[in-house]
């Protein structure tokens, strides 16, 4: 039997490819031995060409995407001559459509799902058979010509052997899981629009949690489609993972906000915090627009079930925009994003409308006027209704949100500035126009540059309280990162109290024990490294009261001894007492 290696370039090294695992399941159902590796498009590709080379493979079973099909068909290109003899065998989304093109690179390709056609395609690999006509779904040559056999029936999900046998070489890294195919309905951009549903059995689909469960996995990914197409289904998976909770593990799931009904939300709302993770697709609040791509969404449904998990606050709730969708100019698309923007998602995700391969909305980009790239991953360049300044623009306006929004670095900055704007998609745009007037990029490395620019920038709008605002970027900023020195631009906001206070807080058995319970058996010489005592001229912690904060000396006490995330910004934050009476009453104490 031929040496047999199953691999993909991932997007980030965070990911994993559930396809690769349920692959190799299959096969070995099937009598068929292969090994997985993962590889990132970060990597360079020679390097990774150079790992599958040392590896020696007979046959590769390359896994294909819009973000990884430019590099796997190079890293194709260059291993059918370092590797003379061996078989290419491409699959996945992005070559299930026009399969036969890629016949060019590839000895084979797998046309949509590929757990039984993998395996036949192997078997017949390893038996040297002339003729592959009988296997469905299958792009081949036959004597120099390029045939196809036509679509395969979808298979029966509960046939399908469970994807993984342990959790092994996952440290770290998301691990996926799925438990429906299919989606009910037919958005113009995607490429599940109509299939049918399908679903594990339910005994089954416990079972196979309890298995992510008990080994305490951090983060598990739900791939189906739209989780809460069938309520029923949502529901009896929500309620046995909130029994079994672990207390660790994250779920993550894609759901129709409008689909959620009074029982799954009176569910959710007793959940322990930051057990599940919701990511909604609102894509546009013009009606017109949601109608052009035959979406049909209740936005007043999906707003009012937003607001409502976010008050439980137990949640990590993502909400998605798209760019460019038909219709939606650039006042369009601000009215979206601020509507989207109202419900105050931890994460609003502005993503750039891609034109898949066979999707409705590819068929019918002439219609609409929409340019697009050639070239995967098909993003849209300009259409009749948004120009490509226009899109340039919103480009540098999604850096910034990522930048100062979804990282958590300005939290609660942008709390403050957004009672005193009257668009903050307008907010994002003009910041974004000003910061990249003054740098070409923006520097990962570089932690204080956009805590600097958003402090400059606000300068100079008229309605900001600059003395408020110091305060807050000070207090973000020391939420994000265990710094020694503040940007000078905050003057003494944030900065640290004197010694004979910090003295005074960590000799203090009682106040040591109910703050820093884990660091009461450490000397107090040794606390600055972990923990941090700042002073603020208003209670920076009372979110009500930024409009007309009450100033007076404040002190705010900040535990870095936990590793800092975007996700728990909010316990972070929540855990950062204000511990100005009780320091009062403590120095008084000591003094007596």
């Amino acid at each position: 039997m031929r040496k047999t290696l199953i691999t993909t370039l991932n997007s980030k090294f965070i990911h994993s490819c559930y396809a690769l695992h349920i692959l190799k399941a299959c096969c070995e159902a099937s009598g068929i031995d292969t090994a997985v590796k993962e590889y990132t498009i970060n990597q360079d590709i020679r390097t990774v060409i150079d790992d599958i080379f040392k590896y020696k493979p007979e046959i590769i079973c390359f896994s294909c995407y819009i973000w990884n099909i430019g590099l796997t068909l190079k890293a194709v290109r260059i291993l059918k001559k370092i590797l003379k003899d061996c078989v290419v065998i491409l699959g996945g989304p992005e070559v299930s459509y026009d399969s036969t093109n890629y016949l060019d690179y590839a000895d084979f390709v797998v046309s949509g799902e590929g757990e039984k056609a993998l395996p036949e395609l192997l078997s017949a690999v390893n038996a040297e058979a002339h003729s592959f006509a009988d296997i469905k779904g299958l792009a081949f040559k036959e004597n120099g010509i390029k045939k196809f056999n036509g679509k395969r029936e979808y298979i029966d999900m509960n046939a399908a052997p469970f994807a993984y046998k342990s959790t092994e070489g996952f440290e770290n890294r998301i691990m996926y899981y799925e438990t429906q195919r299919g989606c009910p309905f037919k958005c113009a951009y995607c490429l599940s629009g109509g299939e049918k549903l399908r679903f594990l059995h339910m005994d089954r689909i416990k079972r196979e949690l309890k298995f992510f469960t008990d080994r305490k996995i951090r983060q598990l990914k739900f791939v189906d489609r739209t989780f809460n197409a069938d309520r029923n289904h949502a529901y009896e998976i929500w309620r046995y993972l909130a029994e079994t909770d672990n207390g660790y593990t994250n779920f993550h799931f894609e759901i129709a906000g409008d689909l959620l009904d009074e029982k799954s939300l009176e569910l959710l709302k007793n959940v322990r915090p930051e057990l599940f993770q919701f990511e909604i697709g609102v894509q546009s609040a013009n009606i017109r627009t949601l109608g052009e791509i035959s979406r049909k969404t209740d936005l007043s449904g999906i707003k009012a079930n937003v607001l409502s998990l976010m008050e439980y606050d137990n949640i990590n709730i993502h909400l998605d925009l798209i760019a460019g969708l038909p219709g939606e100019d650039i006042r369009s698309f601000a009215e979206s994003f601020d509507y989207v923007w109202s419900m105050h998602p931890e994460q609003l995700q502005l993503g750039f409308l891609k034109l898949l391969k066979g999707s409705a909305l590819r068929l019918s980009a002439e219609k609409y006027g929409i340019a697009f790239d050639e070239d995967a991953p098909y993003e849209f360049l300009f259409t009749d209704a948004l120009s490509y300044n226009e899109v340039l623009a919103l480009k540098q306006a999604e850096e910034m949100l990522e930048s100062c929004y979804n990282s958590g670095k300005l939290m609660f900055s942008l709390k403050y500035v957004e009672k005193r704007h009257k668009s903050m998609f307008r907010f994002f745009m003009d910041f974004a126009e000003y910061f990249f007037s003054k740098h070409t990029k923006l520097d990962a490395h570089k932690k204080n540059t956009i805590y600097e620019a958003f402090y400059e920038y606000c300068e100079t709008l008229q309605c900001i309280n600059q003395t408020i605002l110091r305060e807050l970027i000070a207090y973000d900023l020391l939420l994000n990162e265990n710094i020694a020195e503040l940007p000078s631009c905050l003057g003494d906001a944030g900065k640290c109290v004197d010694m004979k206070t910090f003295r005074d807080f960590s000799n203090n058995a009682p106040m040591r024990a109910k703050y820093l319970p884990d660091t009461v058996s450490e000397r107090g010489s040794t606390l600055p490294r972990t923990v941090r005592l700042s002073v603020f001229s208003f209670d920076v912690t009372n979110e009500s009261r930024y409009d007309d904060p009450e100033m007076r000396t404040s002190y705010i006490l900040f535990d870095y001894t936990s590793p800092m995330k975007k996700k728990s910004l909010r316990t972070f934050h929540a855990r950062n007492a204000d511990i100005t009476n009780e320091l009062a009453a403590a120095g008084k104490n000591l003094t007596e």
